[in-house]
């Protein structure tokens, strides 16, 4: 039983299902932490981290690759499609989250990640390439 004076529940956030698409587009394991971010906060407790997981490994790889003198450049038509599948898995469960309270996560933490990714990645250049 709730009472007047108790605060109000916090509500769950969820990342936009274009956030989704355009962050996986740009730099893909940021994209996919963020759809893994979205599984966790529906409850599902095994894929969440499961993807999670698969995000900052197959990231760790990218910046590695990139940082090793591979294309700087994001999956091209590949990383397309996999932004846009995962756009039409999240559209409506987003909206049915929206439907049921939850409120849109904002947008700047997987642009802080998204940034410190690509700088490490240039850093890593910087000192293995650059040498």
């Amino acid at each position: 039983m709730t009472h007047a004076t108790d605060p109000p529940a916090r509500a769950m956030t969820f990342h936009t299902p274009g956030r989704v698409f355009l962050f996986t587009f740009l730099f893909f394991p940021v994209g996919l932490g963020m759809y893994a971010l979205n599984a966790l906060r529906r409850g599902q407790k095994r894929m969440g981290p499961a993807i999670l997981i698969l995000s900052a490994f197959v990231g760790g790889l990218l910046v590695l690759d990139i940082a090793s003198g591979g294309p700087a450049a994001g999956m091209g038509a590949l990383g397309f499609f996999f932004a846009w599948s995962l756009f039409h898995r999240e559209e409506a469960l987003y909206e049915r989250d929206i439907d049921m309270g939850a409120e849109k996560a904002r947008w700047w933490p997987p642009l802080l990640f998204l940034l410190g990714a690509w700088t490490v990645a240039f850093l890593l250049t910087v000192l293995f390439i650059g040498s």
